[in-house]
């Protein structure tokens, strides 16, 4: 399961702390942005992969000195956080690091194309994401006809 945390945040000193969405708020705040992947199972539950969310601001020049004060590593890139939760479930997905049976999601990755082929490719989990309000479903595939134009 991947879910992505919004931490609220007072102050600006923190690594990532910037105005984004925060779920915990239910708005737009001052806060850290994290992506947690964690394995639930009769045995119990641990968390698997953890990772604070940088906005792509942090990773600008002018943020530079303040991720140095943090001690952010140089070699970062930006990444949505769909596209992080693509690799890291590439990175863990093998039946030898983790036995998955089930994959659950928010709609951010399920409205993702990235997460879901990823999570397709998942070797036989299957997969519950979540969808936006706004997504059109159908309960049979819609007939389509290709239009021709001269």
């Amino acid at each position: 399961m991947f879910e992505a945390a919004g931490l609220v945040t007072k102050g600006k000193d923190a690594a990532g702390v910037a105005r984004q969405e925060c779920g915990t708020l239910g708005k737009v705040a001052n806060g850290q942005g994290g992506v947690l992947a964690g394995s639930a199972s009769r045995q119990g539950y641990v968390l698997v992969e953890q990772r604070l969310f940088l906005p792509a601001v942090w990773l600008s020049p002018a943020y530079a000195a303040r991720r140095a004060t943090c001690r952010g590593p140089e070699e970062l890139r930006w990444q949505t956080k769909p596209q992080w939760a693509a690799a890291r479930w590439q990175r863990i997905r093998p039946a030898e690091l983790r036995p998955f049976r089930y994959i659950v999601a928010d709609s951010v990755d399920g409205n993702s194309p990235d997460v879901l082929a990823t999570m397709d490719a998942g070797g036989g989990a299957t997969a519950l994401v979540a969808i936006s309000s706004e997504t059109r479903c159908w309960l049979q595939r819609p007939g389509t006809q290709e239009q021709g134009y001269r």
